[in-house]
């Protein structure tokens, strides 16, 4: 199986951009492996329905903080302790509670 994370990078940000590339690849052994982290950063507080669109695709998460650029500071996605940054971990696990994930 491959498994691809979305990335800190536009290039795969998002699920939705995941999808795009399993239409291409519609092989049941490619899934994504979403980094709510980076997921976060790209997408804000819709990051639940992003994880929604594509819940049957998802083998795993990646569970680390980020800092959402601003006027105050630029993007961080590495190093980022838990609970300093932006990541709404207790709504997106709540959500995957609430889906029985």
């Amino acid at each position: 199986m491959i498994a691809i994370e979305t990335m800190d990078d536009t290039f795969i940000s998002s699920i939705t951009k995941y999808l795009t590339i399993k239409k291409e690849c519609p092989s049941p052994w490619l899934s994504v492996y979403p980094d709510v982290g980076n997921l976060t950063d790209w997408v804000g507080e819709e990051v639940t329905k992003e994880i929604a669109i594509g819940i049957n695709e998802i083998v795993g998460f990646h569970l680390k903080d980020t800092i959402v650029v601003s006027s105050h500071h630029p993007d961080k996605f590495k190093k980022v302790p838990f609970g300093t940054g932006c990541v709404y971990f207790v709504k997106i696990l709540q959500y995957l509670r609430t889906v029985n994930y």
